[in-house]
């Protein structure tokens, strides 16, 4: 009977993991990219940013464990890009509310369809995802403020 137990609680830390990794790479981005704005950068300097982060959320899920999380690595490329458009597409007047509306709305959708997946208490993941997203990029952006 525990064995049974066991097997199903992989089976749902397997299918939740990639929610966990496209979080991870909403965060990370979105929280530099904060914090460089509340340094006061600029639009070119955050698109840099934007991607430097990117090339180093996707080579820092690279090396040794390649082959194991290549489908985890490209789903988590794709999402984290949100704060990269926003960074290009965005005026910089509204480019701090919108990629904060984004990467909301990104870790909402990311963190129910997890939930789905997974079997698991819907509200509780969506107050964590948030609380964790929101906490490091207020973090990153007052970080900024008082740094630069």
């Amino acid at each position: 009977m525990s064995a049974t137990l066991r097997e199903r609680v992989l089976v749902r830390v397997r299918e939740t993991s990639w929610a966990i990794d496209a979080n991870d790479g909403i965060i990370s981005t979105a929280g530099l990219l904060q914090g460089f704005a509340g340094a006061g950068a600029g639009d070119r300097l955050l698109l840099f940013a934007a991607v430097a982060a990117l090339i180093a959320g996707g080579l820092s899920a690279g090396g040794a464990k390649w082959a194991e999380v290549a489908a985890e690595r490209e789903e988590q490329l794709r999402i984290a890009a949100v704060p990269l458009a926003i960074t290009f597409l965005a005026p910089v007047a509204i480019e701090t509310s919108a990629i904060l509306v984004a990467v909301v709305v990104s870790l909402a959708l990311t963190s129910l369809v997890a939930a789905g997946v997974g079997r698991i208490s819907a509200l509780r993941m969506l107050a964590r995802t948030l609380v964790v997203g929101l906490g490091t990029m207020a973090a990153s952006y007052v970080a900024g403020l008082v740094f630069f």
